[in-house]
Parts: C-alpha cells; sequence; structure tokens
C-alpha cells in the first residue's frame, strides 16, 4: 500500500502560509513597490476601493484609500474612505455614514477642498467650519449618507465661500483670514 503524498506544513513566516508576519510583510512589499512604480512613471496617485455585506442582516461595508505622492522628496499622503472605522474599545465597526475622499490644496489666496460625494444633490450637502481651521462636510440623500471632519491648513473665512457640485464632485473655495 502506498503512503499518500502529503504537502510539507508552511513555515510560519512563509508568505503564503497565511500566518505569522509573512502576509503583512508581502502586503507591504507590493504597497511600497507600487509606490516605486507610480514614481518611476510620474504618477502621484493610486487609489483602491470596494464593498461587502450581508443583505439580510442588512450590514454593508465600503472601504477604499488613496495614495498620493505630493512632492518627490515629501512622504505619501494616505487617505481613508468608507464606512469602517477601528475602535479602540469596540474594535472594527461599520457605521451608517460613509466617508468621503476628500483633498485640500492651499492655494495661493483661498484653501480648496474637493469631496467625492457622489449619488446626492447639491441641496442635500452641509458644511460647517470650526475653529476656523476645521471643516465638516456630510450629505444626506434616501440610502447615502456621508461625513467626514478635516483639518484645513489655514483659517479661512467661511461667509466668503463659494460652493459647486457637479458629477459628484464637491468643490468648496474658502478664502483664506488674515491674520
Amino acid at each position: 500500500m502506498k503512503k499518500p503524498k502529503t504537502k510539507p506544513a508552511a513555515p510560519a513566516d512563509d508568505p503564503d502560509s497565511g500566518m505569522g508576519p509573512g502576509p503583512i510583510f508581502a502586503g507591504l512589499r507590493a504597497c511600497l513597490n507600487r509606490l516605486s512604480e507610480m514614481a518611476d512613471k510620474g504618477q502621484n496617485e493610486w487609489t483602491r476601493a470596494g464593498e461587502f455585506g450581508d443583505e439580510q442582516k442588512g450590514v454593508k461595508g465600503t472601504y477604499g484609500f488613496s495614495v498620493r505622492l505630493m512632492e518627490a522628496d515629501g512622504p505619501p499622503v494616505v487617505e481613508n474612505c468608507g464606512n469602517i472605522r477601528a475602535d479602540a474599545t469596540h474594535g472594527t465597526v461599520i457605521e451608517s455614514a460613509r466617508e468621503p475622499l476628500v483633498d485640500v490644496f492651499n492655494e495661493n489666496d483661498h484653501v480648496l477642498v474637493i469631496a467625492e460625494l457622489p449619488r446626492v444633490e447639491e441641496k442635500d450637502i452641509a458644511y460647517e467650519l470650526y475653529d476656523r481651521t476645521r471643516l465638516r462636510i456630510a450629505a444626506v440623500r434616501q440610502d447615502r449618507r456621508y461625513s467626514k471632519e478635516v483639518e484645513l491648513p489655514v483659517p479661512v473665512i467661511l461667509s466668503k465661500a463659494c460652493a459647486s457640485y457637479q458629477n459628484g464632485i464637491f468643490e468648496l473655495r474658502l478664502p483664506k483670514a488674515a491674520c
């Protein structure tokens, strides 16, 4: 009787084993390789997004990220989006409001804020300013809810803001406050 062939167990640090630090390092290595390719090709942004859930349980999670290379010698800027949060007390939490991707640009005389808010209308979007440098953007329409707070690079004047919304992109120009 022949003995069946068995595959030897993978070492704990084997990236394909699903155990140990191997998968973490493999993921980190893939991310660093992607950033290097971006720099070589002159690309400055990489985004990924996805969804998962269970319709019967009414659970739907969205997640994503954006990595931007702002300057050749500067660090990459990583922005998260979606409705999945890490909570120190409760672990991973799926919130009802999604966090949109938001870019903030410090222009000559104003701060430009661009937020991705698909499937809402302009009348559904609200924004508030706290302490002249913290901006909260929110939008609610039927099954879509967005909310995000961003730190602005300089104090701004909300009363002179100029907002526009087209094709899911919300732009807000905020004049800089005189010091």
